[in-house]
Parts: structure tokens; sequence; C-alpha cells
């Protein structure tokens, strides 16, 4: 999948997120449907949107992946270059952590989603 500057720049940011933040990322990652097929997503956030994990989708999303992956199972990470600031900011990455929701399991909640009440 050729990837964009905007592609890689929102990877940047999502790393520097599960850094920061200690969450589960894979980036690359290929999604998988339920008959084997798969499709090209910037990057799996393990834990959050769905059981299956939520995925940051690629501008150009050649493999139609943002219409599959719920079809599939996953959660979407909205795909908006505009909100994507120049520069890592924990705020946003919080909230939009939160918007997805916690999926995982109790033991493993990352407790900076409770200590701003952010309950999911």
């Amino acid at each position: 999948m050729p990837i964009t500057d905007v592609d890689e720049h929102i990877t940047t940011l999502w790393r520097e997120a599960a850094r920061d933040l200690g969450i589960g990322l894979v980036s690359p990652f290929a999604a998988i449907g339920p008959r084997g097929e798969s499709a090209a997503a910037l990057a799996w956030l393990r834990d959050f949107g769905s059981p299956r994990g939520a995925l940051v989708c690629s501008s150009a999303d050649p493999d139609d992946l943002g219409r599959k992956a719920l079809q599939w199972g996953y959660e979407i990470v909205d795909y908006d270059p505009f909100v994507y600031p120049s520069l890592y900011d924990r705020r946003l990455f919080i909230a939009m952590l939160a918007r997805l929701g916690w999926t995982g399991p109790p033991e493993s909640r990352p407790p900076w989603l409770d200590a701003l009440g952010m309950h999911s």
C-alpha cells in the first residue's frame, strides 16, 4: 500500500500515543475478514472500539477497508486529517480513545481513562 505524507504523519502520531498512553498498537496492520480476505490498515488499536479493536485506515483506502471493517467486526477511527495536529497532543488522543471506548479486560484498563472520569 503506498503511504502518503499525511498517512505517515498520522501513523507517527498514533505510535507516539501508544508509547505515551501505554496502549496496544500494531502498525502497519492487515485486517482479516470472515473468509480470510485481508485489507491494509495504517494501524490497529487493540482493546478499543470493539472486541476486535479499531482500525486507522489510509486516506486512499485502496482496499475499501473503511466499509468492510464494520462488517468484519472492527471499529474505525475517523479519518480526518484536519483533526490531527502537527505535533502529538495527548488530550486529543485521549479524547479519541475515550470516544472509541475500552473493550479490553478490566484489569488492563489504562488508569488515565478512570482518572479522567471516562468510563466506557
